[in-house]
């Protein structure tokens, strides 16, 4: 048998002409060349001073014991300052890359400045030039659109005529028609007519509360789908509730329950799953310990409800109801949120006030053998100072009061336009970038 052998083989190859190399100033480190630009030499990425480090902050715990400060702001200056000298290094190493030139570049215009360092390296007469707009057509119509509302009589003239040719010969964005904020409201109905009945639920009146722009994007489709936080929550109510029919389960079992189900509760793994079982078993403890210390008798889990209210349907169900040693019963509801809110607003809120509402107005799919409240209250367990939950209860309603105030909401929601308010949650909203009133959903034609 014979067997062919690749061997190496010596060929001619071409020879290599000027070439650029495009590299970060750290792979530059220990070459040179003779000439080396520095390109985009902009304000707020050369320097960059934003906050970087490992994700469990151990750069932070250096900076603690080196120090001796704890203060956050003393800190952030602190490492603000360690990064600019880094900045500083790092531009002393890409200068030091050339041998004979350097070119450095940048661009100042309205949103984005040179840096700092360009400035100081930079000859104090130096000349910036005026770059010439591109020559594409969203580019043109920019400038028209520009030259429209800020030029002399004539030039705005030109514009238009220029705008109207555009969009006469099929440019649509030339026509006013196609422009952001010109075009009228597509319809001035509205969303429920004069005859027809609003389905709401507790939380809902809550929520248009707080700010009604919110409430209608969230039930026009701009919720976000439920995050594991959501089905944590169902999960602690699901475990909680099971106290009705087997009252004598103990912390233990409860918590067996949950580590049994936390598979389909929480996606994560490694320590961030682990974390996440802990801060949970927490709220089970923190709900089982007020559950012991309750001197109420717990008559119902998880009440079905729904009464009429004008051209409102309330409707929804109850975590806990429960009688009171004088044989009034008492709303409870669960809450697995991370901030309480305050005893006063507790006494506003109208999730809880609903509840109430469908006692008095003998709501409930399961009847009740009398329509007398004697208040409600929310347990918040998901706080992660301390180790027990915190109550926050409301008084008996008013129940003429509040039905005015449920009827004047309904007719609001069924109303065409609503209104945006600022609000403590504004920073979490998931439809903010919707808002006319936050900077990520003003129209881009405000001033």
């Amino acid at each position: 048998m014979g067997e062919k052998i690749l061997s190496d083989s010596i060929t001619a190859t071409a020879q290599r002409g000027e070439v650029v190399k495009v590299l970060t100033v750290h792979s530059a480190k220990g070459l040179e060349w003779q000439f080396v630009a520095l390109a985009g030499m902009q304000e707020g990425s050369w320097p960059n001073l934003k906050q970087r480090g490992s994700l469990l902050g151990s750069e932070r715990l250096v900076e603690i014991f080196r120090h001796g400060i704890s203060n956050a702001q003393q800190l952030d200056a602190i490492s603000a300052a360690g990064l600019a000298q880094d900045e500083k290094r790092l531009l002393n190493v890409a200068l030091s890359r050339a041998s004979k030139k350097v070119l450095i570049t940048a661009v100042a215009h309205e949103d984005n400045q040179p840096s700092r360092y360009f400035e100081q390296l930079a000859p104090e007469d130096i000349q910036f030039s005026q770059t010439q707009r591109s020559i594409t057509q969203p580019a043109l119509v920019a400038a028209l659109r520009r030259m429209a509302t800020v030029a002399s009589k004539e030039d705005v003239e030109f514009a238009a005529r220029a705008l109207k040719t555009l969009a006469t010969n099929g440019v649509r964005s030339a026509d006013p028609k196609n422009w952001v904020g010109i075009a009228p409201a597509s319809t001035q109905l509205p969303v429920i007519t004069e005859n027809e009945q609003l389905r709401i639920s507790p939380s809902s009146l809550e929520s248009f509360t707080e700010c009604g722009l919110k409430w209608m994007l969230e039930q026009s489709g701009g919720k976000d789908a439920d995050s594991t936080a959501q089905v944590l929550g169902s999960a602690i109510h699901v475990i909680a509730a099971q106290l009705k029919d087997q009252p004598d389960l103990s912390l233990e079992q409860l918590e067996a329950k949950l580590k049994g189900a936390w598979s389909l509760i929480d996606m994560n793994k490694g320590w961030i799953k682990d974390y996440e079982y802990r801060r949970a078993a927490l709220m089970l403890q923190k709900f089982y310990g007020w559950h012991l210390s309750n001197k109420n008798k717990l008559i119902g889990v998880e009440e079905k409800f729904e009464f009429k209210l004008g051209k409102a349907i309330v409707s929804g169900s109850i975590d806990r109801v429960e009688l009171t040693t004088e044989g009034k019963y008492y709303i409870v509801d669960l809450k697995t949120g991370a901030t309480p809110i305050s005893y006063e607003d507790a006494q506003s809120n109208k999730q809880l006030q609903s509840y109430q509402l469908a006692v008095v107005n003998d709501g409930f799919k399961n009847k009740l053998e009398h329509q007398e409240v004697d208040g409600a209250q929310l347990i918040f367990v998901g706080d992660h100072k301390g180790k027990e939950a915190k109550p926050r209860p409301q008084d008996p309603v008013n129940a003429k009061a509040v039905s005015d105030q449920i009827e004047e909401i309904a007719i609001k929601m069924s109303d065409k336009s609503f209104v945006a308010i600022i609000n403590d949650r504004c920073r979490s909203c998931a439809v903010k970038s919707s808002c006319p009133i936050q900077p990520a959903g003003k129209s881009v034609i405000q001033s």
